[in-house]
């Protein structure tokens, strides 16, 4: 029996069938690929006693709606994105084994090109 507290949470935007994740470790959480309300993460943090640290998107391009920058803003949280130069942005660049340290967990980025070359997982 493990007696971890982390816990992910999918969060599904209607309408266009993005899905998002609220992963909390500890008193910090993650949210990967913002595409919804920020208040809807915020809501969910504050009702988990989380603090929202980092939010990183899986892939930058045109047909994916991204709240990041906005998300960020609210929280100080730090926002990555994969490694490109299309946005003017500031951001922390994810490669291939970059790691985000939170709570007690540890997500590992990893390359997986799709139609365009710099997603990640």
């Amino acid at each position: 029996m493990s007696d971890s507290t982390d816990t992910v949470l999918q969060i599904r935007r209607l309408g266009n069938r993005c899905l998002s994740y609220l992963v909390g470790s500890g008193a910090e959480a993650v949210v990967i690929d913002a595409a919804s309300d920020p208040e809807i993460y915020l809501e969910l943090a504050r009702q988990r006693r989380w603090t929202i640290t980092h939010v990183p998107d899986t892939q930058f391009h045109a047909d994916h709606l991204s709240r990041t920058r906005p998300l960020a803003g609210l929280t100080g949280a730090t926002p990555h994105l994969p490694a490109q130069d299309r946005v003017s942005f500031p951001f922390t660049a994810l490669v291939e084994g970059d790691n985000i340290a939170f709570g007690d967990a540890t997500l590992t980025a990893l390359a997986t090109a799709g139609h365009t070359m710099e997603p990640m997982c």
